[in-house]
């Protein structure tokens, strides 16, 4: 099958949360962008990826994370 890319629509904790979880699962062929109108947290992803911290203080960081 082809690559598949994902677009996540909205940057919130929501949207944040199913990319870097579509990233780090590796649930997508192809890559993954976080669509959002908050600049600052466009310009940090962009920067360093999205950083995933679960319950059990478990650390996850998907770096190649692409938001516009």
């Amino acid at each position: 099958p082809a690559p598949c890319a994902v677009l996540v629509l909205g940057g919130g904790a929501i949207g944040s949360l199913v990319a870097a979880r579509a990233q780090l699962s590796q649930v997508a062929a192809g890559p993954v962008m976080l669509l959002s109108s908050w600049r600052d947290h466009v310009a940090a992803v962009n920067s360093n990826g999205l950083r995933l911290t679960t319950p059990d203080a478990t650390t996850e960081s998907s770096e190649d994370s692409t938001a516009r």
